[in-house]
């Protein structure tokens, strides 16, 4: 197990993203929604509060009544509807000139404010 450390621990680390995506996926085909639609976050919340029943359900009728809400639930936390265009028209910022050329008898040495 020492040698595989590292590799069981991003598999643990995946495994409560895909079972959330799972759930999206699932929620979202019961739902008839497109799973983009339904918000990541707010899924891996209702996971979260809802795993602890799914665990303790004591037959399989009562983990498919738990699974069914949590799908429910889940089907819920829809992502806001936006156009993806921006309110008003984009407009090009005007590119600005070069910097003036310095002229050769313009060096000035910085004061030494201590004079």
């Amino acid at each position: 197990m020492s040698g595989n450390t590292g590799e069981y621990s991003r598999a643990r680390s995946r495994l409560p993203y895909n079972l959330v995506r799972a759930a999206i996926y699932a929620a979202a085909q019961a739902a008839n929604l497109n799973p983009r639609q339904i918000s990541f976050s707010r899924a891996q919340d209702v996971v979260n509060a809802c795993l602890p029943n799914l665990l303790a359900a004591r037959s399989e009728h009562e983990h498919a009544i738990q699974l069914d809400a949590m799908l429910r639930r889940i089907a819920q936390c829809k992502l806001f509807r936006t156009s993806h265009r921006p309110s008003y028209p984009r407009m090009v910022w005007p590119r600005s000139g070069a910097f003036p050329k310095r002229k050769s008898g313009e060096h000035h040495a910085p004061k030494n404010s201590h004079d």
